[in-house]
């Protein structure tokens, strides 16, 4: 396996409003990057240690933080890094409903304890008809896995899980993102209720899942959950009420 990996990345100026693109060059042996501006043909960073980075956040579609830059992966960078990650990025996606909505915590541990990861997570609420098509209720959290082999090292973990539908067709799993991750409508009360953020060390330290089992175990109805990437300027925003408090 290389040691070197090559990824085209957008960066979106909010200074210049524009988006300029970079090469990003990943060092697997030392948990290094590089950073290279195509447009001007020029280095843009110079290679430097950036342990916080890891190998499995770096796949197409991901957006990675770098030195405060919001960085979205859209391709690889060249063919040695596509055919060695080509194997490893097979999207399946997951319906965890019924009695298994009080447990779903467990299963999000257990996947992102695994080399796969989860690339969509929302709480959604279907329409009857929509969830007696699919075969599940419809209250339910839908979630995009990838990685390599992901069917079996899926089935192997909700295996006795109880109530969790398994979408690997390829026309499935766009129905899915289209009908959950796409819509902007929202199950969320807005009454009598609180926010709740898990911040991207805890992600990033796969504590996810243990967070979320420990609200659900505590008695809190979840009413809304997604996962969000959020810019620098607007995390600032979000959490500018609490300078000086926490």
């Amino acid at each position: 396996m290389s040691d070197r990996y090559s990824f085209i990345v957008d960066y979106f100026d909010p200074q210049a409003s524009i988006t300029r693109q970079y090469q990003l060059l990943y060092f697997r042996n030392d948990s290094s990057v590089e950073m290279y501006d195509l447009k001007n043909k020029r280095m843009f960073l110079k290679r430097c240690q950036y342990p916080s980075l890891s190998l499995k956040e770096l796949f197409v579609g991901a957006s990675v933080s770098i030195h405060s830059r919001l960085l979205k992966i859209i391709d690889y960078g060249d063919a040695a890094t596509r055919n060695a990650f080509s194997m490893k990025n097979e999207s399946i996606c997951i319906i965890v409903h019924g009695k298994s909505l009080f447990s779903v915590g467990g299963i999000i541990d257990k996947i992102t304890a695994s080399d796969m990861r989860i690339l969509n997570f929302r709480l959604c609420e279907f329409a009857r008809a929509a969830a007696s098509e699919l075969g599940v209720s419809p209250r339910c959290y839908v979630i995009e896995i990838v990685g390599g082999d992901v069917g079996n090292k899926t089935e192997k973990i909700i295996a006795g899980a109880g109530d969790v539908a398994v979408f690997s067709e390829q026309a499935d799993i766009e129905l899915l993102r289209s009908i959950a991750f796409s819509s902007a409508q929202s199950t969320a009360t807005l009454e009598n209720c609180a926010v709740c953020v898990i911040k991207p060390h805890a992600i990033a330290s796969n504590q996810g899942g243990k967070i979320l089992q420990r609200i659900i175990d505590e008695g809190f109805d979840i009413t809304a959950l997604t996962q969000a990437t959020m810019s620098l300027a607007d995390s600032e925003d979000f959490l500018e009420v609490y300078k000086g408090v926490v």
